[in-house]
């Protein structure tokens, strides 16, 4: 099978196909999590490393090394995942708050 990744033709956003793919993969961890009490500290385990990593992915490429219009590009890509507000505050426990502090430092903001 193939895996078909909407990453939101209508939007002026940057691509970013690999931070699309972890969106999709954290929304499938979760749902697997919600349902197997079993295996739910590894299952947390995971979610908390790829939303570190996704930190990661979103903090290099709408970074303040590349301009204003960057930080731009982060609002409106966590504008555009908001629904999803689990990813939304996994995210935030794990690095994205290190990516606004960066720009809060940069003094572009």
């Amino acid at each position: 099978g193939s895996l078909k990744v909407d990453s939101g033709a209508a939007s002026d956003l940057p691509a970013l196909p690999l931070a699309d793919l972890m969106v999709i993969l954290h929304d499938a961890i979760c749902a697997l999590r919600d349902k197997d009490d079993e295996d739910r500290a590894e299952m947390d385990g995971i979610v908390k490393l790829l939303s570190r990593l996704l930190s990661c992915v979103l903090g290099f490429r709408m970074a303040p090394r590349h301009g204003a219009d960057a930080f731009g590009d982060l609002v409106s890509w966590v504008t555009e995942h908001a629904e999803r507000t689990q990813l939304i505050q996994d995210l935030s426990r794990n690095g994205l708050d290190n990516v606004a502090m960066e720009w809060i430092a940069s003094g572009l903001v």
